[in-house]
């Protein structure tokens, strides 16, 4: 297997929910499945979703509420923010209302959480 070529390392509460969230409304694939961990990829990048051991789950806050000040926001790749904002919202996580979407370059982005509040980012090209 070659090296990704990023890789970000992500602690949750719920590994089987998180998992079926990024592959199946982000759509990244799974690499490696293993007790406690799983590894998923999108392109060359490589998220590795770990359950959280119990002396780190205390300090998440509630399932679902947005950690905004984080100071990490995973961006991932679609082709329509509007069709990944209804699988989102199937699997338990929100995408903010079209409104809030905004352009960055030749890139239209929206911001909105997992189902953990992890903030994540959709970003697409835009002709």
């Amino acid at each position: 297997m070659n090296e990704p070529a990023l890789g970000a390392v992500l602690y949750v509460l719920d590994l089987e929910s998180m998992r079926t969230f990024y592959r199946e409304a982000l759509g990244l694939r799974e690499t490696q499945v293993e007790q406690g961990y799983a590894m998923l990829a999108i392109g060359p990048t490589l998220i590795t979703l770990v359950q959280a051991p119990p002396h780190l789950a205390q300090q998440f806050s509630a399932v679902s509420e947005r950690r905004e000040e984080n100071p990490i926001k995973l961006s991932f790749p679609t082709t329509s923010i509007s069709d990944a904002r209804s699988r989102v919202a199937m699997y338990g996580g929100i995408i903010d209302e079209p409104e809030c979407e905004w352009q960055f370059g030749k890139v239209r982005v929206c911001d909105g959480n997992d189902p953990e509040g992890n903030v994540i980012q959709l970003r697409t090209i835009r002709n």
